[in-house]
């Protein structure tokens, strides 16, 4: 990632003090940062919006192991292919070797797509939540340069591990080659070509790497020398663009914390109504799932926080104790089903509404959301 696009803050330090709450909702994600009519009026008026959360841009880098299979590596020559036909690639290295740091990078997102939202291309992490997820993903990138340190470590080994692979394959490429000449001479030609397409080491460690950063994008003030009408357009473009990946990003964020909540509870109440037994460890997932749904509310969803609030007092029981009473286990299920209710019926926009009208850009520069 160039980090250098991202070095002029929404918020600098001479902006001065920011209101107390959570953290300001962003306004942009990894895209280029947008245009706006007055990159300080537009300060001025996020300023209006609490704090929520911030941006986090998850950059990793890791090596294919693979090389495009050229006619050559065959014996064949390059007019000697159909037109439509294609070689594909080779591989360079065992595939359960690369597969280990996609594992590793498939983890880091999970990290984001567990505690963050979708914004643009990137994810929005609430507050409450970033030094959880900074944590994780510190374990995640120690554990990638760990693996990176091994695979270097035995990367001269990885020839002889593939040389016999290719010393068939290059025995093969003979037999359909029909080449004249001495076939070891073909097969170390052969070998040699594959053998050059391996990166030095020290190339190879910069074809690997995971980090991170979290904040806000820049916000860039429009150029004195566009006339007045491009800078006008390029403006008006930008708030509608805005408009429109803001709107759709409190709406989805909404119905995806929501979506989370009503999944879990209504496997545990049908769970109850096939009169299952209700173990420790589903009364504990019901509480993970209450502590989450509060630290990631962002959007201050009162109607699902009220109806958990209820459902929480059912789950300072003991699971012997709810499946020795009936009643209590019916009481749950009910409980778990008003829940789902709230999540799955209630008009989301009722949430998102107002963060809507605080954090819209309308095309009268000097107005106030709200």
């Amino acid at each position: 990632m160039n980090t250098e696009a991202y070095q002029t803050m929404l918020f600098s330090p001479e902006d001065g003090d920011l209101p107390s709450g959570n953290a300001t909702l962003p306004v942009s994600g990894g895209a280029s940062p947008p245009l706006v009519e007055d990159a300080a009026s537009l300060r001025e008026r996020i300023r209006a919006i609490q704090d929520a959360g911030y941006i986090v841009w998850l950059d990793i880098r890791t090596w294919s192991g693979q090389q495009v299979l050229r006619p050559e590596d065959l014996g064949l020559r390059g007019s000697d292919l159909p037109e439509l036909y294609s070689l594909g690639r080779k591989l360079l290295v065992p595939r359960e070797t690369i597969r280990r740091f996609h594992t590793l990078a498939d983890r880091a997102r999970e990290v984001l797509r567990q505690y963050g939202f979708p914004f643009r291309r990137d994810y929005f992490v609430p507050v409450t939540v970033l030094d959880r997820v900074c944590h994780r993903l510190d374990e995640v990138i120690v554990q990638f340069n760990r693996e990176v340190d091994r695979f270097l470590e035995r990367y001269a080994a990885v020839w002889e591990e593939m040389e016999g692979r290719y010393r068939e394959a290059a025995r093969l490429a003979y037999s359909l080659s029909r080449s004249e000449e001495p076939e070891e001479q073909f097969v170390e030609r052969f070998l040699a070509r594959i053998r050059m397409a391996y990166p030095a080491a020290d190339v190879l460690r910069g074809k690997f790497s995971m980090s991170y950063v979290y904040g806000w994008p820049s916000v860039h003030e429009l150029s004195g020398a566009l006339p007045p009408e491009v800078a006008a357009e390029l403006a008006r473009r930008a708030r509608e663009q805005l408009k429109r990946d803001v709107e759709v990003f409190l709406d989805q964020a909404a119905q995806e914390l929501r979506a989370r909540v009503a999944e879990t509870c209504e496997r545990v109440a049908n769970m109850i109504l096939e009169n299952q037994v209700v173990r420790e460890q589903t009364l504990e997932s019901l509480r993970r799932m209450v502590d989450d749904f509060r630290a990631l509310n962002f959007l201050d969803d009162q109607e699902v926080a009220d109806r958990l609030a209820l459902l929480e007092t059912y789950l300072n029981r003991t699971a012997r104790d709810l499946n020795t009473r009936p009643e209590a286990l019916s009481s749950l299920r009910r409980a778990l089903d008003a829940v789902t209710r709230a999540a799955r019926e209630s008009d989301v926009s009722q949430v998102t509404g107002w963060l809507k009208r605080r954090i819209i850009l309308d095309d009268n520069p000097g107005s106030e959301g709200g």
